[in-house]
């Protein structure tokens, strides 16, 4: 699962009582995934002596409808600090899927 599409998923849950808000559901993909895999020495924040794994998003997700939030396009990404892949503009693939298929040449 794309995880933009679970931010958007958790932000708009249609039982009201289970959504949570954007800066929760960020924090959960990143910071709290990074503790629940015992990285968080590593990963999950943005803080001087980690590994700096990261992606450069087409929009921001704090402006963007709610709604529209799995939409947002990866336009760079970066691994250990280095940037890996710059996304072509107009690639039919998405950002994930085009970083794989290049990396895993698919």
């Amino acid at each position: 699962m794309y995880w933009l599409s679970g931010i958007q998923a958790a932000v708009n849950h249609p039982n009201e009582d289970q959504q949570i808000s954007l800066y929760e559901s960020l924090e959960m993909f990143t910071k709290t995934a990074a503790w629940s895999a015992f990285e968080e020495k590593d990963k999950g924040t943005i803080v001087s002596g980690k590994l700096a794994d990261l992606v450069v998003l087409s929009d921001d997700p704090f402006t963007v409808d709610s709604k529209r939030i799995a939409d947002i396009k990866i336009e760079l990404v970066f691994v250990a600090g280095r940037p890996q892949l710059q996304i072509p503009t107009g690639n039919k693939l998405s950002g994930l899927n085009y970083f794989l298929a290049k990396v895993l040449r698919l």
